[in-house]
Parts: structure tokens; C-alpha cells; sequence
């Protein structure tokens, strides 16, 4: 294949999602039926002004977007890259303007940034190998690298609000309660599952087996010694309340001593 043919592609597969493709391409790529059939396009998507086109037994959405550096552009993406993600769910999608190089480049670079998370150089690139005549105008440009550094941002306030949930969690009493339950119900199954026998300490000789049990052995120890703990200090505070209530004049005598 000659590289003049390679150029004048009218539409190129650029992405697959779970056997469905999303192919960029040009007007005259979206006129083509049987083009479209052949690659099970259900949806087109027109990202341009000034042409007429009517699409039957496709689903066809149209946006108005001028060629030009001044054009906000931005403003579209995110819808555009909804009906993309719809329409990826029910067979392949065409995006297209007039020549596939400016204005459907532009839309498919912001939707893979926004689907896959990449930089905009990355994107541009992947797409720059798919279909060698994309070229976003200048304007469209600094509008993804803009774009770019809106998605990265929300990303990184979704993962500090998750990172701070999650030490919320761990600290919460209701998470403590849990895993206090969870690491009794695990100590009663390996309870059942080990041997009536225990281990009083470990040597060279000492088996896998023999380590399994005394380490299971030395947790039991840990875990009750601390409820004793817990219940011992429960029990001290309610002792002492009882003998406060008890002898209240040894409470005044005491806070007039102080």
C-alpha cells in the first residue's frame, strides 16, 4: 500500500472497547452506508457547520463546531465524549468532520484522555499513529492540554477524598468493632482447624506445622491479654465510681485539699 493511500484513508479505526471500535474519519467516510455497516457503526457523531447530511437507520448526532483556533471547543467535550461512551455500548462509532483532521481529531483525543486517563502528548501521539493526517488547529490544542490539566486535577481530588474516607474508616469505632469481630471469628475457625497439642517454644527441629500452631498459639495469648485489659480497665473505672458515690464527703475533702 502506497503511502498516498495510507493518507487518504476516509475513516481509520483508532481504539477498541470490548469489541467495539471507535473509527475517526471524514465526511465523506460518514456518507458511506455501507462503509459504515460493514464496521457495525451504529452511531455517527458530525463535529462541524455548514454541511447537510441526514443519516437513516443510524443514530447521528450533530455538533456545530467551526474550524477555528478562537472556537471553544472545550465546551463540547464533555458531551460529545457521553454520546461516544453510549454509543460504544451498542456497536462501533464514527467521529467525523469534513477532512478528519482538525476538528473529529481534536474530540477523540479529549474523549480518549478523559476514558483511559493518559496525558494529552500520549494521546496525541496514539492518535498521530492510528490516522497520520490528524492536525488539530492551534486554538483546539492548547484547549486539550487545558483540558488535560482539568482531568488530572479532578483525578487527583478523587483520590485525596477517597484516601481521606479511608483513614476516616480505619479510625472510625464501628471499622474497630468490625475487625475486632473479624479476628474472633478467625481465631475460632483456626481454633477448630488446630491440633489439641501446643508448642511451648520453637527450635531448629521444629516443624512448618509446629511454627503455624505456635504462632496461632501466641495470637490467642496477644488477643485475650488485651480484653483482659479492656475489661480490667472497665472494671477499675466502675469501682471507682461505685466509691465515689459511695463516700461523697471523700470527694469534697479531696477537691478542697486540691
Amino acid at each position: 500500500m502506497s503511502r498516498f493511500s495510507i493518507l487518504s484513508n476516509d475513516m481509520d479505526k483508532v481504539h477498541s472497547y470490548f469489541g467495539n471500535n471507535l473509527w475517526l474519519g471524514s465526511l465523506k467516510a460518514a456518507k458511506n452506508s455501507q462503509l459504515l455497516r460493514l464496521n457495525n457503526i451504529q452511531t455517527v457523531i458530525t463535529v462541524a457547520n455548514n454541511i447537510s447530511l441526514k443519516l437513516e437507520n443510524f443514530k447521528h448526532y450533530i455538533f456545530s463546531i467551526e474550524d477555528s483556533a478562537s472556537f471553544r471547543i472545550l465546551d463540547y467535550f464533555k458531551q460529545i465524549n457521553e454520546v461516544i461512551q453510549e454509543g460504544l455500548m451498542h456497536g462501533s462509532v464514527l467521529v467525523h468532520c469534513v477532512a478528519g483532521v482538525s476538528r473529529s481529531s481534536a474530540c477523540v483525543i479529549a474523549h480518549l484522555m478523559q476514558s483511559q486517563g493518559w496525558s494529552y502528548e500520549k494521546t496525541y501521539y496514539y492518535v498521530k499513529e492510528k490516522r497520520l493526517t490528524i492536525n488539530p488547529n492551534p486554538g483546539f490544542k492548547k484547549q486539550l492540554i487545558q483540558y488535560s490539566n482539568q482531568l488530572d486535577l479532578i483525578q487527583k481530588t478523587k483520590n485525596s477524598l477517597e484516601s481521606t474516607q479511608s483513614s476516616k474508616l480505619l479510625l472510625s469505632p464501628r471499622y474497630k468493632q468490625k475487625s475486632r469481630e473479624d479476628l474472633i471469628t478467625k481465631l475460632i475457625q483456626n481454633n477448630i482447624k488446630s491440633p489439641n497439642r501446643r508448642i511451648e517454644q520453637l527450635d531448629y527441629s521444629s516443624t512448618t506445622e509446629d511454627r503455624e500452631i505456635y504462632r496461632f498459639q501466641l495470637a490467642q495469648k496477644l488477643f485475650a491479654n488485651s480484653l483482659m485489659g479492656n475489661e480490667n480497665d472497665k472494671k477499675t473505672a466502675q469501682k471507682s465510681n461505685r466509691q465515689n458515690k459511695a463516700n461523697p464527703l471523700k470527694i469534697k475533702l479531696s477537691l478542697q485539699y486540691n
